[in-house]
Protein backbone atom coordinates (compact mmCIF):
# COMPACT_ATOMS: atom_id res chain seq x y z
CA UNK A 1 0.00 0.00 0.00
CA UNK A 2 1.50 3.54 -0.58
CA UNK A 3 0.89 5.55 2.32
CA UNK A 4 -0.67 9.16 1.82
CA UNK A 5 2.81 11.07 1.48
CA UNK A 6 3.73 8.42 -1.20
CA UNK A 7 0.06 8.89 -2.91
CA UNK A 8 0.70 12.89 -2.97
CA UNK A 9 4.72 12.37 -4.18
CA UNK A 10 3.30 10.10 -7.43
CA UNK A 11 0.43 12.65 -8.23
CA UNK A 12 3.25 15.79 -8.73
CA UNK A 13 5.41 13.20 -10.47
CA UNK A 14 2.56 12.11 -12.66
CA UNK A 15 1.37 15.52 -12.83
CA UNK A 16 4.86 17.42 -13.80
CA UNK A 17 5.23 14.43 -17.15
CA UNK A 18 1.85 15.22 -18.04
CA UNK A 19 2.41 18.51 -18.15
CA UNK A 20 6.22 17.93 -20.23
CA UNK A 21 3.40 16.43 -22.37
CA UNK A 22 1.35 19.32 -23.26
CA UNK A 23 4.05 21.34 -24.17
CA UNK A 24 5.91 18.86 -26.07
CA UNK A 25 9.99 19.24 -27.26
CA UNK A 26 10.64 19.12 -30.80
CA UNK A 27 10.61 15.41 -31.97
CA UNK A 28 14.01 13.86 -31.73
CA UNK A 29 13.90 12.60 -35.37
CA UNK A 30 13.22 15.98 -36.44
CA UNK A 31 15.43 17.96 -34.87
CA UNK A 32 18.03 15.66 -35.88
CA UNK A 33 17.51 16.21 -39.28
CA UNK A 34 16.92 20.24 -38.40
CA UNK A 35 20.88 20.29 -37.80
CA UNK A 36 21.46 19.43 -41.48
CA UNK A 37 21.30 20.10 -44.94
CA UNK A 38 21.20 17.82 -47.26
CA UNK A 39 21.86 17.80 -51.11
CA UNK A 40 21.38 14.63 -52.81
CA UNK A 41 24.10 13.53 -55.02
CA UNK A 42 26.72 16.17 -54.42
CA UNK A 43 30.25 15.16 -53.00
CA UNK A 44 32.66 17.79 -51.28
CA UNK A 45 36.01 18.40 -53.34
CA UNK A 46 38.53 18.09 -50.42
CA UNK A 47 42.15 16.47 -49.49
CA UNK A 48 41.85 13.03 -47.67
CA UNK A 49 43.49 15.43 -44.80
CA UNK A 50 40.58 17.15 -43.81
CA UNK A 51 38.44 13.98 -44.12
CA UNK A 52 38.08 10.93 -41.17
CA UNK A 53 36.25 7.84 -41.46
CA UNK A 54 33.70 5.82 -39.48
CA UNK A 55 32.75 2.39 -39.12
CA UNK A 56 30.59 0.73 -41.45
CA UNK A 57 27.29 3.21 -41.13
CA UNK A 58 23.89 1.90 -43.72
CA UNK A 59 21.59 4.50 -42.06
CA UNK A 60 21.61 8.12 -42.56
CA UNK A 61 20.64 9.02 -39.02
CA UNK A 62 23.28 7.22 -37.88
CA UNK A 63 25.81 8.99 -40.12
CA UNK A 64 24.27 12.35 -38.31
CA UNK A 65 24.75 11.36 -35.28
CA UNK A 66 28.75 10.31 -35.73
CA UNK A 67 28.97 14.13 -37.04
CA UNK A 68 27.07 15.47 -34.17
CA UNK A 69 29.55 13.47 -32.05
CA UNK A 70 32.29 15.31 -33.23
CA UNK A 71 31.25 18.58 -31.10
CA UNK A 72 32.09 17.01 -28.01
CA UNK A 73 35.85 16.57 -29.64
CA UNK A 74 38.51 19.48 -29.47
CA UNK A 75 41.13 17.98 -32.00
CA UNK A 76 38.12 17.53 -35.40
CA UNK A 77 34.42 19.17 -35.78
CA UNK A 78 32.57 17.38 -38.59
CA UNK A 79 30.94 20.68 -40.43
CA UNK A 80 29.75 18.42 -43.34
CA UNK A 81 29.70 14.51 -44.63
CA UNK A 82 29.05 12.02 -47.42
CA UNK A 83 27.02 9.30 -46.47
CA UNK A 84 27.36 6.31 -49.37
CA UNK A 85 24.30 4.16 -48.31
CA UNK A 86 25.13 1.13 -50.99
CA UNK A 87 28.54 1.17 -49.61
CA UNK A 88 27.61 1.44 -46.01
CA UNK A 89 29.90 4.54 -45.95
CA UNK A 90 30.20 7.60 -44.19
CA UNK A 91 32.99 10.06 -44.30
CA UNK A 92 33.17 12.78 -42.20
CA UNK A 93 35.19 16.33 -43.21
CA UNK A 94 36.37 18.78 -41.29
CA UNK A 95 35.03 21.75 -44.33
CA UNK A 96 31.95 22.74 -45.66
CA UNK A 97 30.88 24.67 -48.73
CA UNK A 98 30.40 27.58 -45.64
CA UNK A 99 34.02 27.62 -45.22
CA UNK A 100 34.87 27.63 -49.18
CA UNK A 101 35.54 24.47 -50.06
CA UNK A 102 34.45 22.80 -53.41
CA UNK A 103 30.57 20.97 -53.82
CA UNK A 104 30.30 19.42 -57.26
CA UNK A 105 27.23 17.20 -58.63
CA UNK A 106 28.05 13.48 -58.82
CA UNK A 107 26.36 11.60 -62.16
CA UNK A 108 25.13 8.43 -61.56
CA UNK A 109 25.00 5.64 -63.61
CA UNK A 110 23.50 3.21 -61.75
CA UNK A 111 26.82 1.12 -60.55
CA UNK A 112 28.38 4.08 -59.20
CA UNK A 113 27.77 4.61 -55.39
CA UNK A 114 25.21 7.22 -54.56
CA UNK A 115 26.41 9.81 -52.52
CA UNK A 116 24.64 12.37 -50.19
CA UNK A 117 26.06 15.58 -49.00
CA UNK A 118 24.76 17.12 -45.59
CA UNK A 119 26.31 20.54 -44.59
CA UNK A 120 26.52 20.44 -40.03
CA UNK A 121 24.31 23.80 -39.85
CA UNK A 122 24.38 22.76 -35.65
CA UNK A 123 28.51 23.42 -36.31
CA UNK A 124 28.49 26.73 -37.94
CA UNK A 125 27.22 30.32 -36.52
CA UNK A 126 23.41 30.47 -36.99
CA UNK A 127 23.96 34.10 -38.26
CA UNK A 128 26.15 33.58 -41.22
CA UNK A 129 29.15 35.58 -39.74
CA UNK A 130 30.87 35.09 -36.55
CA UNK A 131 28.87 35.44 -33.10
CA UNK A 132 29.87 35.21 -29.66
CA UNK A 133 29.92 32.61 -28.49
CA UNK A 134 29.29 31.29 -24.96
CA UNK A 135 29.29 27.83 -23.55
CA UNK A 136 28.40 24.94 -20.65
CA UNK A 137 30.32 21.76 -21.80
CA UNK A 138 29.82 18.50 -19.65
CA UNK A 139 30.78 14.94 -19.32
CA UNK A 140 30.84 12.12 -16.74
CA UNK A 141 31.94 9.10 -15.61
CA UNK A 142 28.98 7.36 -16.40
CA UNK A 143 29.50 8.74 -20.36
CA UNK A 144 27.38 10.99 -20.56
CA UNK A 145 28.11 13.98 -22.84
CA UNK A 146 26.51 17.68 -23.44
CA UNK A 147 26.80 20.70 -24.78
CA UNK A 148 24.86 23.71 -24.78
CA UNK A 149 25.67 26.97 -26.39
CA UNK A 150 24.38 30.66 -26.86
CA UNK A 151 25.26 32.85 -29.77
CA UNK A 152 24.68 36.40 -30.01
CA UNK A 153 25.36 39.08 -33.02
CA UNK A 154 24.17 42.73 -33.27
CA UNK A 155 20.80 43.33 -33.72
CA UNK A 156 19.48 39.89 -32.79
CA UNK A 157 18.08 37.70 -30.01
CA UNK A 158 20.58 35.40 -28.73
CA UNK A 159 19.90 32.07 -30.06
CA UNK A 160 20.62 28.44 -28.39
CA UNK A 161 21.90 24.77 -29.76
CA UNK A 162 22.15 21.44 -27.18
CA UNK A 163 23.06 18.47 -27.43
CA UNK A 164 22.97 15.14 -25.59
CA UNK A 165 24.73 12.01 -25.27
CA UNK A 166 24.61 9.12 -23.31
CA UNK A 167 21.96 9.29 -21.83
CA UNK A 168 18.92 6.84 -20.88
CA UNK A 169 16.98 5.71 -24.32
CA UNK A 170 13.33 7.49 -25.27
CA UNK A 171 13.67 9.62 -22.10
CA UNK A 172 12.51 13.14 -21.81
CA UNK A 173 15.33 15.91 -20.00
CA UNK A 174 15.08 19.47 -18.78
CA UNK A 175 17.15 21.56 -19.22
CA UNK A 176 17.31 24.47 -16.66
CA UNK A 177 19.32 27.12 -15.78
CA UNK A 178 20.54 28.09 -12.16
CA UNK A 179 21.58 31.93 -12.09
CA UNK A 180 24.49 31.14 -9.79
CA UNK A 181 27.96 29.14 -10.11
CA UNK A 182 26.77 25.57 -8.63
CA UNK A 183 31.07 23.87 -7.35
CA UNK A 184 29.08 20.17 -6.96
CA UNK A 185 26.44 18.98 -9.18
CA UNK A 186 25.55 16.23 -7.37
CA UNK A 187 24.90 17.62 -4.13
CA UNK A 188 22.20 19.49 -5.51
CA UNK A 189 18.96 18.75 -3.91
CA UNK A 190 15.25 18.64 -5.12
CA UNK A 191 14.65 21.94 -3.66
CA UNK A 192 17.67 23.25 -5.13
CA UNK A 193 16.41 21.95 -8.61
CA UNK A 194 13.07 23.64 -7.93
CA UNK A 195 14.67 26.53 -7.53
CA UNK A 196 15.84 27.21 -11.04
CA UNK A 197 14.23 27.43 -14.01
CA UNK A 198 13.60 25.19 -17.16
CA UNK A 199 14.25 26.65 -20.23
CA UNK A 200 13.92 23.44 -22.43
CA UNK A 201 12.88 20.36 -22.80
CA UNK A 202 14.33 17.55 -25.12
CA UNK A 203 13.37 13.65 -25.74
CA UNK A 204 16.39 11.20 -26.41
CA UNK A 205 16.01 8.86 -29.07
CA UNK A 206 17.04 5.01 -29.27
CA UNK A 207 20.71 6.08 -29.35
CA UNK A 208 20.01 8.39 -25.83
CA UNK A 209 21.23 11.42 -27.94
CA UNK A 210 18.77 14.37 -27.98
CA UNK A 211 19.58 17.65 -29.85
CA UNK A 212 18.10 20.70 -29.79
CA UNK A 213 19.54 22.84 -33.29
CA UNK A 214 19.82 26.47 -33.21
CA UNK A 215 16.88 28.19 -31.98
CA UNK A 216 15.17 30.82 -29.86
CA UNK A 217 15.63 30.89 -25.91
CA UNK A 218 13.02 32.32 -23.51
CA UNK A 219 14.82 35.41 -22.56
CA UNK A 220 13.41 36.12 -19.17
CA UNK A 221 14.43 31.99 -18.49
CA UNK A 222 17.37 32.52 -19.92
CA UNK A 223 18.30 36.50 -18.53
CA UNK A 224 20.95 39.17 -20.30
CA UNK A 225 24.14 38.26 -17.71
CA UNK A 226 24.07 34.35 -17.96
CA UNK A 227 28.29 34.01 -18.01
CA UNK A 228 28.24 32.31 -14.68
CA UNK A 229 25.18 30.62 -14.49
CA UNK A 230 25.15 26.59 -14.10
CA UNK A 231 22.86 24.62 -16.64
CA UNK A 232 21.54 21.64 -15.25
CA UNK A 233 20.06 18.33 -16.69
CA UNK A 234 17.74 16.92 -15.15
CA UNK A 235 15.57 13.24 -15.76
CA UNK A 236 12.34 14.72 -15.86
CA UNK A 237 10.28 11.47 -14.41
CA UNK A 238 12.96 11.36 -11.80
CA UNK A 239 14.23 15.12 -11.49
CA UNK A 240 17.37 13.45 -10.46
CA UNK A 241 20.27 15.69 -11.55
CA UNK A 242 22.23 14.15 -14.81
CA UNK A 243 24.73 16.44 -15.29
CA UNK A 244 25.50 20.35 -14.76
CA UNK A 245 28.31 22.96 -16.68
CA UNK A 246 29.39 26.26 -15.60
CA UNK A 247 28.08 28.65 -18.96
CA UNK A 248 31.53 30.28 -20.13
CA UNK A 249 32.97 32.01 -23.26
CA UNK A 250 33.56 30.01 -25.65
CA UNK A 251 37.09 31.00 -28.39
CA UNK A 252 39.01 34.04 -27.86
CA UNK A 253 37.23 36.17 -25.20
CA UNK A 254 38.95 39.47 -26.55
CA UNK A 255 36.90 38.55 -29.98
CA UNK A 256 33.95 37.50 -27.91
CA UNK A 257 33.83 40.82 -25.86
CA UNK A 258 34.40 42.90 -29.09
CA UNK A 259 31.18 41.21 -30.83
CA UNK A 260 29.37 41.88 -27.78
CA UNK A 261 30.27 45.86 -27.18
CA UNK A 262 29.52 45.95 -31.30
CA UNK A 263 26.37 44.32 -30.43
CA UNK A 264 25.11 46.68 -27.26
CA UNK A 265 26.66 50.35 -29.13
CA UNK A 266 24.43 48.64 -32.44
CA UNK A 267 21.12 48.38 -30.01
CA UNK A 268 22.02 51.96 -28.42
CA UNK A 269 22.40 53.98 -31.99
CA UNK A 270 19.37 52.15 -33.40
CA UNK A 271 17.45 53.56 -30.03
CA UNK A 272 18.39 57.15 -30.63
CA UNK A 273 18.30 57.02 -34.65
CA UNK A 274 14.84 55.33 -34.28
CA UNK A 275 13.82 58.18 -31.45
CA UNK A 276 15.30 61.21 -33.92
CA UNK A 277 13.41 60.43 -36.59
CA UNK A 278 10.36 59.85 -34.36
CA UNK A 279 10.52 63.24 -33.32
CA UNK A 280 11.19 64.50 -36.96
CA UNK A 281 8.13 62.78 -38.03
CA UNK A 282 5.91 64.10 -35.76
CA UNK A 283 7.11 67.96 -35.83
Amino acid sequence: MINFVGKISLFLCIFYVVDSIENPPLNTFVALNQCFELKKGFKIDITEAHMTGTDSIQFKDDCLRACLKTLFQNNFTCRSLMHMPRDDDCVLTSMSEYTGAKVEKVEDFGFMSTINYFENKCAKSPFGKPAATAEASMSSYKGNRAIFQIGEVAGKAPLILALIDGIRANSLVDINIKHEHVKDCFALKRKDVKLSDRLLQMFTDSSGMAVYPWGEADLKILGKNYLGSTVIIIDTMSQKVIDCGIIQIKGNPDEYEAIKSFSSSFSLKFIVAFTFFTFLFNL
